[in-house]
This record gives structure tokens, C-alpha cells and sequence, in this order.
């Protein structure tokens, strides 16, 4: 799915530059306390096609309108080099894709010195600069919602605010869905959905049902169906994103985090990111998942500071 992701959403210097059969997993020593809590950034490298020389892509997943992120990306930068000079290795390219799927349009654009508040650039050539790749996925049209079936599928669930009423959403995603081979992904998709809006898991399934009898047809589900609703029935929930790839255990914790973490910003903007390294420091499974449910009816953020500093 990231692989397709970054092939999609490239520009057409970066698609024919890069060899994205080596796109992998990075994994960093240097980034700081506060960057590695935002566990939705996810740092990936990959060869160019010119010469051997790796390039880092990060993806940030911003739900909400944050000017900070060009003062990230320097700090990312840094980390990037700081790891290549520890490991003896040349340094490298650091290039960011910005999923932002906030309320507000996207206005930062794409230029590091506006991101951080430089308007005025009298001497452009001698000052530290670079751009990202935005993606505004709120404002994509439908012709630019492009990619593999489980790419796709993820961007029409971060294009609309899915609720009980704004089914849209989930209604592609299930379509796309039948074409998706792993079904990992469709299990991350449920638990995304039960976890970033007010529909539980069992409203996913319906739809998935209800697709299945189109046409009056006698309901036959698909063997990833099949198995997604099993799986769920037994209570397994595992990880979006970082999750999915590492272990059963901590794939669970993981995935509960992440849902959190996406119902905090939904519900409560920067000020419920803010209690997510509380959050983070319980261990207890259980413990975790009633502070999931807690959050989806809480009325505000101290609501949610308050148990999850009794529980």
C-alpha cells in the first residue's frame, strides 16, 4: 500500500527518479522525544534510479492546519543525517509528503521557508530551503483519487468526516475493498473507521453485508470478508499503519493508540494531541482501550486528562 501511495502521489521528477521497488522501512536513533510521540510519521527509504544514493521519505498524517510542520521537517532532516554520520554512510536527500486531511484547505504550500513564517526572501539562493509534496486529501476531486484498490480506499476514508450520516466514505471504501488481496488491510480500515468516527465496527460489516446483496442476490461474502468479520468477532484489533507491521501483541497496543490519537485530533484539535504522551505511558491493554471508549463520549479535553490520570 506505501509503495503504490508514493507512486501515485509523486511528482514526475521524484516517479522517474526513484527505484520504489527498494522503498523500505527506516528506522532512526536520533529523533527526539517529541517527534518519535507522533507515531503517525512514518520514515521510509528508498533508491534513486541515477546513482546509489538513499533517500528518507517521511509522511506526515496531519489532521489539523499546522504551521509547525517546517520547523518537523528540519528537525526530521537532522535526525535523517545525524543517523548516516553514526552509521558512516553518505549523507542523503530528505524528502517529505505531507496526507493532510484537515477541515481548513491546505495553505502552507509547499516551500520550507513560508512553513515557518518566512515571507519576505530577499536572498533565496543563500538561505536553507527546500520543498514538500502536499496532498489536501479533504479537496482531491474524484479523477485525482488515484492509486492501488487499498490506497484508494484509505484516501476516501480520510476525504469525508465519516459519521452515521456520511457514509459515503466507508460505502467506497468497501467497493474498493473486494480487490485488495490482504486482508490486513481491510481489518485496519475496520478498526480506523470504529476508531476515528462514531460507527463501531459491526456498522462496517453491515455495509460490507449489504454490498454482498446487491441486486437481491443471495448474500455470498468474499474469503477476506469472511475472515475480517471472524477475526473481529474474537476482538482483534490490529494496528493502522505501524501497527499492521509489527507483532500480534504489540500491533494491538499500537492500533489502539493510533485510533486514539486520530479520535483526539478529530474531537479536540492540537489540544488533544497534547495528552497523548499521557496516554502513551500506560502499558495495560485493557486500560487503553477504556480510554478509547471514553474519549469517543467525553464532552471535552479535561474530561479526558482527568481519566486517564485516574485510570
Amino acid at each position: 500500500m506505501t509503495y503504490d501511495f508514493f507512486r501515485a502521489f509523486s511528482p514526475p521528477e521524484l516517479a522517474d527518479g526513484i527505484e520504489w521497488n527498494t522503498l523500505e522501512l527506516a528506522r532512526s536513533d536520533s529523533v527526539d522525544e517529541k517527534l518519535h510521540e507522533r507515531r503517525s510519521d512514518l520514515r521510509f527509504s528508498v533508491m534513486s534510479s541515477e546513482r546509489e544514493v538513499e533517500i528518507v521519505l517521511i509522511c506526515e498524517h496531519k489532521s489539523y492546519h499546522d504551521d509547525e510542520i517546517g520547523f518537523e521537517m528540519i528537525e526530521y532532516t537532522k535526525a535523517t543525517w545525524k543517523d548516516q554520520k553514526a552509521a558512516g554512510k553518505e549523507r542523503t536527500e530528505v524528502i517529505f509528503f505531507v496526507l493532510y486531511h484537515g477541515e481548513k484547505r491546505w495553505t502552507l504550500g509547499d516551500d520550507l521557508l513560508d512553513m515557518v513564517g518566512v515571507r519576505k526572501k530577499k536572498f533565496p539562493g543563500y538561505s536553507l530551503n527546500g520543498r514538500c509534496v502536499p496532498i489536501d486529501v479533504p479537496r482531491l476531486d474524484e479523477k485525482d483519487i488515484r492509486g492501488s484498490a487499498d490506497v484508494q480506499a484509505f484516501l476516501h476514508l480520510l476525504r469525508g468526516r465519516i459519521s452515521r450520516s456520511n457514509m459515503k466514505g466507508v460505502e467506497k471504501a468497501v467497493e474498493l475493498w473486494k480487490e485488495v488481496k490482504h486482508k490486513m488491510v481491510v481489518q485496519a480500515g475496520i478498526s480506523y473507521i470504529s476508531a476515528a468516527s462514531d460507527l463501531t465496527k459491526e456498522d462496517v460489516i453491515e455495509v460490507m453485508e449489504r454490498k454482498a446483496m446487491k441486486n437481491g442476490k443471495k448474500l455470498v461474502m468474499t474469503p477476506w470478508e469472511k475472515e475480517a468479520v471472524e477475526n473481529y468477532s474474537k476482538g482483534l484489533d490490529e494496528g493502522f499503519t505501524r501497527g499492521i507491521e509489527q507483532g500480534i501483541e504489540q500491533g494491538k497496543m499500537e492500533g489502539l493508540f493510533e485510533g486514539i490519537e486520530d479520535t483526539l485530533e478529530i474531537k479536540f484539535g492540537e489540544a488533544g494531541l497534547k495528552c497523548m504522551k499521557s496516554v502513551r505511558r500506560l502499558r495495560d491493554l485493557n486500560k487503553v482501550e477504556k480510554v478509547r471508549i471514553f474519549i469517543k463520549k467525553a464532552k471535552d479535553i479535561k474530561e479526558v486528562k482527568t481519566f486517564v490520570s485516574k485510570i
